[in-house]
């Protein structure tokens, strides 16, 4: 079964419109019929009374479709209605022109040419000054209407078309002669009853209008309140002092107050003792001189447990711009706060587990160092086969006793080296370095490991190059664990280093190192710069290595202010790019 909609008094007030202005365009249309047929009682045509000009007629239908137009509220409808009451406006003036002024602008035969007759010195068809007037009037408080004006002058106007109406239409009941004067033309009695109706109608309108817009209101009103009481955040609204005024339900499930207990209190009577006296002091000044607060609270429970919220407090005025309330939207995050607390803990024990990490690291590595020195050193002594003892099977196992002694040893430096740098015990010495000195250096340095292979090792230079400021050392431990790394991986090709440098000021901006190696997969780009990682994990069988040249790289990077980029495509090669600080000597 259907429910029947529940009717609201705007549709009553509106239907009440409606018909008021069916009443006054019939009435108008009867008289115009009679002018149009020729059937003069329609028109008003008798001993007795005045007939509707015709001119009259037709402005009183076009008021009251104006009048209808008006409650769709459609822009278009709007439009039109404005034009129709624009249009009776000015007909209206051109007829009190012509009384006033005497000047005949022949406004009563624009439509039709009544019969030029006359009752007594009453000329049939001719439109009546306060016919004029009253058209006037209501076309006046029908525009207010239509564009939201000045509501209580529309009001007056059509209270006083209303009144017209029905002081002519008593005097036509009651025969009163006041109303046949032979010096004025009067209004006609339908006339009079259809401003009575038009009269009405346009009260009726300006109060369905106010109704409507009051109960907009209320339902905006309600849709807020609604919002509010549902919202999972808990809102307070007190006044200038402090005192509470009303709150959501989301501050009885935060603080476990109810309601009636909350309002008339002032917030205080949260207070958890965890901020002293400036705190708040502060806060008051702050949102007294009409600035937002924002920060957090540390509040008490009704049952004695404390939480932390996240309050922003908004200072709402008044018609007259000063503070009269608060609003306070409150957010409960204390889960949020103990696991930054948790996070802050782990986060310690992992920095200070990193940090003996690399003490136990750079203690172990000095105390490795020392025996593997002396196992270095006696190797090479005995290689030296001063008495002639040794034969070529023995000189071969001290030869790989030395050169693994060797490697055991730039492993164990490169650890020792990158926990000097996470221990902060690494200083720099910053002097001007000569890029075009440096990097032929380190290539006539490294080439001794081509060893006959197809391998082309060049520098890629530009004419000038400005010196840079930085450590000499380090960059340059850079571009050789750098060049290296092309040097392990690339069975054949090139490998070219190459300076970048702005075209201004010469100064060094870039050190690319690309080669034609075996190329790095993407999904493994960032792993190579971690402790121990390789770009597949079987290359440390295949190419050996530990996987700690690029780590060291990037740490020494850091700490001279560059950085290193990356860009590879598997069985294509690698560029490997330092991005230099711009620091000139």
């Amino acid at each position: 079964m259907a429910m029947k909609s529940q009717s609201h008094p705007t549709d009553w007030l509106e239907l009440a419109t409606y018909l008021s202005g069916a009443a006054t365009a019939s009435i108008a249309a009867l008289a115009l019929g009679g002018w149009v047929t020729g059937l003069r009682e329609l028109a008003g045509v008798s001993r007795n009374w005045i007939p509707m000009a015709p001119n009259a007629a037709v402005a009183l239908v076009m008021l009251a479709a104006a009048l209808a137009l008006m409650q769709h509220g459609d822009k278009r409808g709007l439009v039109v209605a404005k034009a129709l009451i624009v249009a009776v406006g000015l007909v209206s003036l051109a007829r009190l022109s012509e009384s006033v002024t005497g000047v005949d602008l022949g406004v009563d035969y624009w439509i039709i040419s009544a019969p030029g007759e006359s009752m007594g010195l009453i000329p049939l068809g001719k439109m009546a000054f306060i016919t004029g007037l009253s058209l006037l009037y209501v076309s006046i408080a029908l525009f207010l209407i239509a564009s939201g004006w000045w509501r209580l002058v529309a009001e007056a106007l059509a209270v006083v078309v209303a009144f017209v109406g029905v002081i002519f239409f008593l005097g036509y009941l009651y025969q009163a002669p006041l109303l046949y004067r032979e010096s004025v033309i009067p209004m006609s009695i339908t006339t009079a009853v259809a401003f009575c109706f038009l009269g009405t109608g346009t009260l009726i309108s300006v109060a369905g209008r106010d109704l409507a817009a009051r109960a907009r209101s209320a339902q905006q009103l309600r849709l807020q309140a609604a919002a509010l009481n549902a919202a999972a955040t808990s809102i307070l609204i007190t006044d200038r002092q402090g005192t509470i005024q009303w709150c959501n339900p989301a501050f009885t499930e935060l603080t476990g107050y109810t309601v009636a207990e909350a309002i008339g209190q002032n917030p205080r009577f949260l207070k958890s003792g965890k901020h002293d006296a400036v705190f708040y002091q502060h806060l008051w000044r702050r949102i007294l001189s009409g600035r937002i607060w924002h920060g957090e609270i540390v509040n008490k429970r009704r049952d004695g447990s404390l939480y932390t919220q996240e309050i922003t407090i908004t200072p709402v005025r008044d018609a007259h711009g000063q503070i009269a309330h608060f609003i306070a939207i409150e957010q409960d995050i204390t889960l949020r706060k103990h696991a930054e607390a948790e996070l802050r803990r782990a986060r310690d024990a992992a920095e200070a587990a990193n940090r003996a990490k690399s003490l136990f690291l750079a203690n172990m590595s000095h105390e490795l160092r020392t025996p593997l020195n002396a196992v270095i050193g006696f190797a090479n002594v005995l290689l030296k086969n001063k008495e002639g003892k040794l034969d070529a099977t023995d000189l071969g196992f001290l030869e790989r006793i030395a050169a693994n002694g060797k490697h055991l040893l730039g492993m164990i430096g490169q650890v020792l080296e990158l926990s000097d740098i996470e221990t902060h015990r690494v200083q720099l010495q910053s002097v001007p370095v000569a890029l075009d000195r440096l990097i032929p250096e380190i290539i006539a340095g490294l080439e001794f490991q081509l060893r006959d292979r197809p391998i082309a090792l060049s520098a890629k230079l530009p004419d000038r190059i400005t010196p840079l400021r930085t450590d000499e050392a380090r960059l340059k431990q850079v571009l050789v664990i750098l060049i290296g790394n092309a040097l392990k991986f690339t069975e054949r090709g090139s490998i070219v280093v190459q300076v970048a440098v702005d075209e201004t000021t010469r100064q060094p901006v870039r050190v690319d190192v690309t080669d034609t190696g075996i190329g790095i997969p993407k999904d493994r780009l960032a792993a190579i710069f971690e402790a121990f990682q390789q770009a597949d994990f079987g290359m440390t069988r295949k190419y050996g290595g530990v996987g700690l040249g690029l780590t060291l790289a990037r740490a020494l990077c850091h700490l001279m202010g560059c950085r290193i980029e990356v860009r590879s495509e598997v069985g294509k090669g690698s560029t490997f790019s330092v991005i230099l600080p711009s620091r000139p000597a």
